[in-house]
This record gives C-alpha cells, structure tokens and sequence, in this order.
C-alpha cells in the first residue's frame, strides 16, 4: 500500500488558489449576461466538452482524436461565443452608459414637486414621506416637506417639527442644519411678517452652532433684520418719486453762454452718516456692512485714513468671518495705501497678511499676483494724481 504525503506549503497553496479561482468565478458570475443557472451550466458543459476533447486526442488516434477535439473547442467556442462579445464590446459600451456600475442610491422627489406646482399638496406630503420611509432623515425631502407645511398649508408647528428632524441629526453638515433654520426664518418673515419669531430662529443658530460663519452671517442679518414697523412697510407696494419734466428742456443756453449753470444737489454731511453708522455700531458691534461703509467714509470723504485703517483692522481680526471677506478687506486695506497713503511698504504687508493667512489657496495666488504688481500700481497711481493736479496760476 502506498501511503502519500503532501507538504504544508502545496496545501497551503492549492488552499490559496482555488480560494482565488472562486473568487474571480464569483466576481466574474456578478457582471455576466446570463442567470447564475445558466451559467452553472454553461461551466458544467464546457468542463466536460474539455475533458472530452483532451481525452479524444490523447487516447484515440490522431486521424480521430484531433477532429474530435476540435468539434468540442467549437461548441465550447458557440457556448461561450454571447459572453467573449460582450466582454470585447463592454469598455466601449461603458463610456457611454456607465457599465455595470451600481448607480447610487438616491430619493425621488421629481414627483412630489410635480404636485406641489399644481397645488396637489396633501399628494405631494405623502410622496415626499413615501421616499423618506426608503430614506429616513434625508435633509432634502424634509426641507421640502417643511417649506410644503410653512409656505401652502401655513402648519406652523408641523414645519417646526420637520426643521427639528433636520437639525437633531449630528451626522448632518453643520451647513445643512444651519441653513434649515435661517430658511424657517426666512419664512417666518416672507409670510407672516413675523420679526420675533424670526429673530427667536435665528438665535438658534448663533446658541447651537457657535464660531461658525454661519453664526456670523445670522448676527450680520440680525443686525439689518428690522422691526415689525419696518417689516410692514415691506409689505406695501413700493413707489417711486417721479420728478416732474422741465419743460424748457433742450432749451437751455449752455453754461458760460449768458445763463447759469443749474446748482447741483449738495451732498449729505458726512459726519452726520459717521455718527449714523458708529450708533449702528454702538449697538451691532459685528455689524460688517456698517463698519465697512464708516471705513470708507472715514478714508474718501473725511480725509482721515488712520481711522479708516482701524476700522479696517477690526474687520479682519474677527476670525469667524470667512476667509474670502477676511482676505477682501484686507485688499481693501491695500487699496488705502495705494491711493490714499501712498504707502507701497504697508500695502505690500497688508497683501503678505493673506498669504500668510490662507497659504496655498486661491486667495493666497491672487495677492501673490497682485503683489508682483505692485510697483506699477503706485506708478499708475502716482501718474494719476500728476495729471489730475491743476496747474498753479501766478
């Protein structure tokens, strides 16, 4: 009797390749046109047909065997024959209808906003909760099914539950959940003209998302929100002064010519606009708009630049204030010291600040390029200024 042994490291081996063999079988058995009964099928014939064709030319003549053996290769080939053209022809296919990519899974809410246009709303509720039963807490159907609530069926405390469902889920960018309560804000104010309840929303977001721009966008609109007074005055329709055609029109001597020229309007005091802004300021310390007009008015019609660059300097330091108005203000601040101070030294630092803010993003490149032409935009200025002064008269 003879008795085998196999070496570990064959097992191990056949172990490994036949794991692999069946997993490219199962991979492949996935993306094949035919059902896995088919396919079983197909696999038993063909082994078979093989074996037949290797056992026909081994044991049977050549003039037998050979003929034989390629009667089984040609109906292995006709079984197979479906299944090689469509591998030849998938990566062409692919580029145009993806191929066998799983799409993904997404809800469908084409239908429900189709019966939302047509004032269809209890239909179109219940085709949004239809696609949140397949996806439970999807932020878009339930903003949807909120704006549906607040905005056609005026359900105020329906809505508020819907905005709730979004906002409880932590998994949720903070974007999204934040977002979902300034737009009930936003409805709250479009539609009942409800200033407190507005306002009671948008807190919200400054409590539950602190530091984030989307906190320091609901304190700059808290700033311009308004009273109820102001909010009624919305509601009417606006009118516009017309002034009455001056009749004599085209008929006018030119200055210079025996007539006078017609004064034109003077303009507002400009203190009276400071002390306007630094009041709005005195109460909406982060009110950006404000003090962005107050910086330009100190610097173009007050002629007091160092003030327009401490109100500029306040700007920027808010670091809750996103990137892209940081590094506008900071041009801004530049601009000061082209034109007004003519200082290239402090526009130049002013301009490294948003590099050394925000390195290696699209704000950092433009103040790098500004930067490398910085010295012809102090020539251009200065040329500005020559052709503009008067010349002196003796």
């Amino acid at each position: 009797m003879i008795a085998l042994s196999f070496h570990p490291g064959a097992i191990v081996s056949v172990l490994a390749f036949g794991a692999l063999f069946a997993f490219v079988l199962w991979h492949w058995s996935r993306q094949s046109i035919d059902p896995p009964a088919i396919l079983g099928i197909k696999i038993a014939l063909s082994t078979g047909l093989a074996a037949a064709a290797v056992w026909s030319i081994l044991s049977l003549h050549p003039i037998i065997g050979v003929p034989l053996g390629a009667i089984c290769g040609i109906l292995i080939g006709i079984l197979w024959a479906r299944n090689i053209g469509n591998a030849m022809a998938r990566p062409l296919a692919d580029l145009y209808d993806g191929g066998t990519e799983q799409a993904e899974q997404k809800p469908f809410y084409a239908i429900a906003e189709a019966h939302r246009k047509q004032a269809r709303y209890a239909e179109a509720i219940a085709e949004v909760e239809k696609q949140l039963e397949r996806f439970p807490g999807d932020a878009e159907g339930l903003l949807m099914l909120a704006e549906i609530q607040a905005r056609h069926l005026s359900d105020w405390e329906a809505a508020e539950a819907s905005i709730g469902r979004i906002v409880s889920q932590e998994q949720l960018s903070v974007t999204t959940r934040a977002r979902a309560l300034i737009a009930l804000a936003d409805w709250h104010l479009d539609l009942k003209q409800d200033g407190p309840t507005a306002r009671e929303v948008l807190a919200r977001v400054q409590e539950l998302f602190p530091g984030t721009a989307e906190a320091a966008e609901v304190e700059q609109r808290l700033a311009h929100l308004g009273d109820d007074r102001w909010r009624r005055e919305r509601k009417e329709p606006s009118k516009i002064q017309v002034t009455p055609m001056d009749p004599s029109f085209g008929l006018r001597s030119r200055p210079g010519r025996g007539s006078e020229p017609t004064p034109a309007e003077p303009e507002p005091d400009p203190q009276i606009e400071a002390d306007r802004l630094f009041a709005q300021l005195s109460e909406h310390p982060r009110d950006t708009e404000a003090r962005e007009l107050l910086a330009a008015l100190y610097a173009e019609r007050m002629d007091h630049p160092d003030w327009a660059i401490a109100q500029w300097e306040l700007l920027v330091a808010d670091a809750e204030q996103p990137p892209k108005q940081r590094a506008r203000w900071l041009h801004r601040l530049a601009d000061l010291h082209v034109r007004q101070t003519h200082d290239e030294d402090q526009a130049r630092v002013a301009l490294l600040r948003v590099s050394q803010l925000f390195p290696g993003t699209a704000l950092a490149a433009k103040a790098d390029s500004r930067l490398q032409h910085l010295r012809l935009e102090m020539r251009g200025q200065a040329q500005t200024l020559t052709v503009g002064q008067r010349p002196t008269s003796d």
